[in-house]
C-alpha cells in the first residue's frame, strides 16, 4: 500500500480509503488508481472490499471558494463513474465538519463512522 492509502475498519466492514489533494478538481484519474488498488487488495488477499475517495481538491484556495459550480471537488464525470463502481466520494472539508460534529458529541461517532459504510458517490455529512 502507499502512503495515501490505508485500511479503515468500521465495525468489521473494511474500506480502502484513498486521499488525493490536488489544486483542481479530483480526476478521473484519481478515482482509477482507488479502482485499481482494489483490484490489488482483492488479487492479494482475497478480500473484496469497499472503497472511499477522500479529496482535497482546489488545496491553495480559501474553503469558502471550494467546491462552487466552476470548482467542483468532484465533478460529475468523477460522480458517475464511482457510482457506478460503488464508491465512495468524501471532500476534506466535509470530513472535517463531520470531526468537528463528533469532537463535539462523541455520541456521534458511531453514526458518522456509520454513513462510511456500503455508500457510492458522495457521502454528505450534513
Amino acid at each position: 500500500m502507499a502512503t495515501d492509502e490505508f485500511i479503515i475498519n468500521v465495525e468489521g466492514t473494511k474500506i480502502l480509503a484513498e486521499v488525493k489533494g490536488n489544486t483542481k478538481s479530483i480526476s478521473k484519474s484519481d478515482l482509477g488508481q482507488l479502482i485499481t488498488d482494489l483490484g490489488e487488495h482483492l488479487k492479494i488477499t482475497g478480500d473484496e472490499i469497499d472503497g472511499i475517495l477522500i479529496g482535497n481538491a482546489w488545496r491553495l484556495l480559501p474553503i469558502e471558494d471550494r467546491n462552487t459550480p466552476d470548482k467542483p471537488v468532484f465533478p460529475d464525470n468523477v460522480i458517475k463513474i464511482a457510482e457506478r463502481r460503488n464508491v465512495s466520494l468524501l471532500s476534506t472539508t466535509d470530513l472535517f465538519r463531520a470531526l468537528c460534529e463528533v469532537l463535539k458529541d462523541l455520541s456521534q461517532k458511531k453514526d458518522t463512522l456509520g454513513k462510511l459504510v456500503g455508500r457510492q458517490g458522495i457521502i454528505d455529512f450534513s
